[in-house]
């Protein structure tokens, strides 16, 4: 299948690694976010979950690359999608997007739904249940050394919730690896999540308070959630301003919800602060080794990573960084 851009825009197959998608439907989730549907019928696309001929089935949150066509020239931009492996398979993948955050990012918040972009076959960003960028490169001792009694998520911004998304699949028979029998839940440890985000950009809130809930049998995703919302740090025109009211009032609706809910904890704070991080990594370091992610900038990234091992003594070794 062929790209569609203008002349100006039209771009080349990269290479063998990346498969066409139409651009189906844009959902904005803030002022300033939005989900990115597509979908494709292009064979080369590939899957995150490859099985089949003797393959041993690898559980891993994964992430596709987009390439862009900016005015200086072509770039490309890791995502996490948070939808399953199983979308994927079926020609479906959702995005979920800043605009602002790169210049991919605003590049394709330009695009027209009907537009034909590049993403790049699934690739392995995260072993689980051991949450290490690549589990193969321990030795059995050190796998073993990896094994966690609970896991501590700490997300900053768009990027850090496609992250949680991936992580809490594992947690669920219904979106893990594996089909029939094979559907068996690697990650067992107990997930709790403090996601520092701006009052700007808060979304996705019901998708957040479902995680919390348990449903029938099924026992809630998240154990615990801490939402630290802090005030937009600059004023910026809304992204999508003819649903901006729209999205805005799902947002707090959703934040009304959370409120409600046994183990979460809605805070508004200018930043993460140490203290927050020792008083969420107490109860987990209780109950035994703990793997901790963090996902975000690289600043909030190497501010969370200075605070977990000198305030809270983390052992650097259980933490691993994700930028998001």
């Amino acid at each position: 299948m062929c790209c569609a851009y203008h002349a100006a825009q039209k771009q080349a197959k990269p290479s063998e690694e990346f498969a066409c998608w139409t651009l189906a439907k844009i959902t904005p989730v803030s002022r300033h976010s939005a989900l990115f549907h597509f979908t494709s019928t292009d064979s080369n696309r590939g899957t995150p979950y490859t099985r089949g001929r003797g393959r041993t089935m690898w559980h891993k949150t994964w992430h596709t690359t987009l390439r862009a066509a900016t005015a200086e020239g072509e770039v490309e931009q890791d995502y996490t999608p948070i939808s399953t492996w199983m979308e994927w398979d079926n020609g479906e993948c959702n995005i979920l997007i800043n605009v602002h955050s790169s210049e991919a990012a605003a590049w394709l918040h330009t695009q027209p739904v009907g537009s034909d972009v590049w993403l790049c076959k699934p690739k392995r960003m995260l072993s689980v249940p051991a949450l290490v960028p690549d589990v193969s490169q321990y030795s059995i001792q050190k796998q073993q050394s990896l094994e966690h009694k609970a896991v501590l998520l700490v997300l900053g911004g768009t990027g850090g919730i496609p992250v949680a998304e991936q992580v809490l699949q594992h947690t669920d028979p219904s979106t893990c690896f594996g089909t029939g029998v094979d559907r068996t839940v690697p990650l067992l440890s107990p997930v709790h999540v403090v996601y520092a985000c701006d009052h700007d950009d808060v979304f996705l809130t019901r998708t957040l308070a479902r995680w919390c809930v348990a449903d029938g049998a099924t026992p809630a995703r998240l154990q615990r959630l801490v939402l630290a919302i802090s005030a937009p740090q600059q004023h910026r025109a809304a992204a999508f301003p003819q649903q901006d009211e729209e999205a805005t009032e799902a947002s707090q609706l959703g934040l009304k919800e959370l409120e409600t809910l046994d183990g979460v904890s809605v805070l508004q704070a200018e930043s993460l602060t140490s203290e927050l991080l020792q008083a969420e990594m107490a109860p987990l370091l209780a109950l035994g080794r703990c793997r901790v992610v963090v996902a975000g900038g690289a600043s909030f990234n190497m501010a969370v990573a200075e605070m977990l091992e000198v305030r809270c003594q983390v052992n650097p070794d259980a933490i691993t960084i994700l930028e998001a």
